[in-house]
Parts: C-alpha cells; structure tokens; sequence
C-alpha cells in the first residue's frame, strides 16, 4: 500500500542516482520478477486450476515480461513519456485497491469486523 501511495504521490522516497553507471551495479529486476510471493502464487493456482493452466499462464506472462524488458526503449518512444506515466499510475491504483481488499480480508479473518 505504501508504494502504491509513493507512486500516485509521485514522490520518490530514493535518493537520486548520480550516474548511470550505479543503476547497474544491482540487478533488481529479477528479485522484483520471481520473489516468494510468485512462487506462492504459482503454487495456489496450480492447485486450484491444474498445473498445465498454470503452466501455459506462465509461459505466457514471462514471454510479455521478456518482450516488455528487451523493446522497453523502443515502446517508450512509441508511446511516449506521458502515457507510460499515466500507465504506471493506473497500475499503482490497481495495486493500492489489492492491497486494501488484503487489509480488509485479514481484518475480517482477524475477527475485528463482523460479516
């Protein structure tokens, strides 16, 4: 929920970067791609909706993620900076309202809200 807001706020809680050179000393993109919370995912779904399902799903979604990442440049000139600023804000309110519904499901399953 926090970096939802951070994100909508469009204020960034990082310190700048003063060259380009630091952007590569990590490589975050792969923790941020496959960290617990998709292999958990995985695992929920393959057992609610089979495994070949769920397989085809990620193919799938790591093909749009590799062809996201290989033409990012080439879609950002395309599209330009504006609807990619507008795309990831739109994004943060879809992560923000998942995070609410989390908040909200714990609560009830915590017992602080009757159904």
């Amino acid at each position: 929920m926090v970096i939802a807001i951070d994100m909508l706020s469009g204020l960034s809680r990082t310190k700048a970067l003063e060259s380009t050179e630091e952007a590569l000393i990590v490589p975050i993109a792969t923790p941020l791609l496959v960290d617990p919370g998709t292999i958990t995912t995985l695992i929920v779904v393959a057992a609610a909706h089979g495994v070949l399902p769920t397989l085809i799903a990620s193919v799938l979604a790591s093909t749009m993620v590799y062809l996201t990442l290989r033409f990012g440049k080439l879609l950002l000139e395309v599209a330009g900076r504006n609807v990619v600023r507008s795309i990831g804000r739109f994004m943060s309110v879809i992560i923000a309202s998942i995070s609410a519904e989390m908040i909200h499901s714990a609560l009830l399953e915590w017992g602080f809200f009757a159904r």
